[in-house]
């Protein structure tokens, strides 16, 4: 019997509630509604609910934890978020942290099968994708100047997810059924808050020296973590072209360490810090706060915010899309005042919208995603996808380290045959025909036809540079029949492609997911 697997691009109806995780470099948080709440008004936002954090150091409140989890000697898990960060520092205190396992702002891989999740109940939100919806979603009186042409029928606009680790970006073009088109795949770089904390960080060990800095990172390297965390909360009072001074609570440990590694010379005579950008920057103290002209504390964001403009520029530029009118900046990131000025200011002839509740604009994105995820109508490729095909070897053609001989004839393996090109446009929830067949020579205990993606426009082989191999099309046990021929569709869904392989001989289909 065939198994015909047809993709729904619909939310499925018997679903009670959506819940949305953002697992971010610096802060992760999560948020959720009722199917019934959400459809009786879509625009009252009051109807989604956000976990709300407590910082046990601080006990301010908040609606993102850090990203950090601790585990015991035995590596069980112990803590997640502040409370990971308030038990980790008071074992220091204790001297009982050395065998326990502290990881901060790191990377999250989801593994839903071994998490138990149902991977038909669970969707990838890109972020970006996720502003755009919270934007289009707003509510009046939480809508900020003439925010209401930004999804107009034919208006672009280009968001900016600019969140702690990572800067990610899109632009979008409004249809006039109200959906949108991709003009721009998401992409992005590493140019996020927590390069701000670098900066401030390579000041703090210039200001110590080299030597009591290499005496903290061998004997007490958790003094350092200590001083970025307080940075971390200090760095949102730095304002363009303020005048007032920079005040940030360093730890008593540099003091200690610094009059013990120069014979009881006082940290407090320092009275400048000769930077990485060679600018001698003047420092004084009160209590145990170092102190900062503004203009210098404004040096700590400089790399980044023009690593971001720069390649937001550039982007409009090389994409042909100069008459994007709008700018939507969202993520944590977004709510610094030196970002806002500096963007505001580089392309102050478009109009920047930067949502009341930016840091958390994206959770809020997410759940009405998850229950209306429908916004992108055409997108772009990502890459450029392909299977790995072996043909008969051409020497006017083909490369000699590609050439081996099979029953007396010499052929060319690892030929990139290409799907999907990388920057196509593609209409979401539609399958595609490839205009040629396909076939297997026999059925591999791995499975078959190996899936690669490229960066490149047209790959030649599968072992270039620019390719990386994602995995097989046939997963093993598959019954389709060697030797006959077999079609393959592509559909591009919300978050994902899916690569129908369909044997009219054998009468089998197969579907394989892949997450874009």
């Amino acid at each position: 019997m065939a198994e015909h697997i047809q993709m729904d691009n619909a939310q499925p109806k018997d679903y009670l509630i959506v819940g949305a995780i953002d697992f971010g470099t610096t802060f992760s948080g999560y948020a959720f509604s009722t199917k019934h709440d959400f459809f009786k008004d879509p625009r009252n936002l009051g109807n989604i609910s956000i976990k709300h954090w407590v910082d046990p150091i601080s006990t301010m409140p908040y609606n993102k934890t850090s990203t950090c989890i601790l585990f015991t000697e035995e590596k069980i898990f112990d803590k997640f978020g502040f409370e990971a960060e308030a038990k980790y520092l008071d074992l220091i205190l204790d001297n009982e942290h050395e065998n326990w396992y502290f990881f901060r702002r790191f990377k999250m891989s989801l593994y839903e099968i071994q998490a138990g999740i149902d991977s038909g109940m669970l969707t990838i939100a890109l972020e970006p994708e996720a502003a755009a919806l919270y934007v289009k979603h707003l509510p009046v009186g939480k809508r900020i100047s003439d925010d209401f042409e930004t999804f107009a029928p034919g208006s672009k606009y280009i968001v900016v997810d600019v969140g702690g680790g990572t800067v990610d970006i899109t632009a979008h073009e409004v249809l006039g059924d109200g959906h949108v088109r991709e003009l721009i795949k998401a992409t992005g770089g590493n140019w996020g808050g927590t390069k701000v904390d670098e900066e401030y960080m390579d000041f703090i060990k210039r200001l110590i020296g080299e030597d009591t800095a290499r005496y903290i990172d061998e004997n007490i390297p958790s003094v350092f973590f200590e001083a970025s965390r307080e940075f971390e909360m200090a760095k949102r009072t730095i304002k363009p072209n303020s005048d007032c001074k920079f005040n940030v609570r360093i730890p008593s440990q540099f003091g200690e360490t610094y009059s013990l590694v120069h014979c009881g010379r006082e940290l407090k005579s320092v009275k400048t810090v000769f930077t990485k950008y060679e600018k001698h920057m003047t420092v004084s103290f009160t209590g145990d706060k170092v102190r900062l002209k503004s203009k210098d504390a404004e040096d700590f964001f400089a790399e980044s915010i023009t690593k971001i403009a720069d390649y937001l520029s550039e982007l409009i530029q090389l994409n042909g899309v100069n008459d994007i009118t709008t700018i939507i900046l969202v993520g944590g990131y977004a709510e610094s005042p030196m970002l806002i000025e500096r963007i505001k200011s580089r392309f102050s002839h478009m109009r920047v919208i930067i949502p009341k509740e930016a840091a958390w604009s994206i959770l809020f994105g997410a759940v009405i995603f998850g229950h209306s995820p429908n916004l992108i109508k055409h997108r772009r490729s990502k890459y450029t996808y392909g299977i790995c095909v072996n043909k008969k070897f051409k020497p006017s053609e083909h490369d000699e380290k590609h050439k081996y001989e099979e029953n007396g004839e010499f052929r060319c393996w690892g030929l990139f045959s290409k799907l999907v090109e990388i920057d196509e446009i593609v209409s979401v929830g539609e399958y595609r025909k490839i205009d040629r067949h396909f076939h297997i020579k026999d059925c591999k205990e791995e499975g078959n036809f190996k899936l690669y993606a490229s960066t490149l426009k047209n790959p030649k082989y599968v072992d270039e540079e620019d390719c990386f191999y994602i995995g097989h099309i046939l997963s093993p046990g598959h019954e389709f029949l060697p030797k006959h021929i077999i079609y393959i569709d592509v559909c591009f869904g919300e978050t994902q492609i899916m690569f129908l392989a369909q044997q009219p001989r054998s009468n089998k289909f197969f579907l394989c997911y892949l997450g874009d």
